[in-house]
């Protein structure tokens, strides 16, 4: 028998931040000019991490950028940010599991790569690179 007509739709699943927007990866690498604003934001879903980000430069110096504890949101500057290829290493250390994480990285202000995880490991880590252009 179909359902009547005047059925009303069915209420949507409210997701976690961490399930929204789609993932983001052109082959790990971003391409930014040397004035572009980069932003990094994680966002830890179902527990709480110690959020680790470090940028290492073309010449091999890294940048402790971020370390906080407890958070479920995390949002930094990207800089120093010098000409060539740097990397933007970051690392999750997890309260408990099972959880999900979501790391954004925006350059002036629009989305740029995206990732998704969940698990139940303690520690997810990703890195990506950023070459700077003059």
């Amino acid at each position: 028998m179909a359902a009547p007509a005047h059925a009303s739709p069915q209420p949507k699943v409210a997701t976690s931040i961490c399930e929204q927007g789609d993932p983001k990866d052109d082959h790990g690498a971003v391409t930014v000019r040397a004035a572009d604003n980069v932003e990094f934001e994680a966002f830890i879903c179902s527990t709480a991490a110690l959020v680790n980000v470090i940028l290492t430069d073309p010449d091999g110096n890294q940048h402790k950028l971020l370390t906080q504890a407890g958070v479920s949101h995390a949002k930094v500057t990207v800089a120093p940010l010098m000409p060539g290829p740097n990397i933007l290493l970051w690392s999750y250390t997890f309260a408990s599991d099972p959880w999900q994480d979501r790391t954004d990285v925006n350059v002036n202000g629009v989305n740029q790569f995206r990732s998704k995880n969940a698990g139940s490991k303690p520690v997810d880590r990703d890195f990506i690179h950023i070459v700077v252009t003059p």
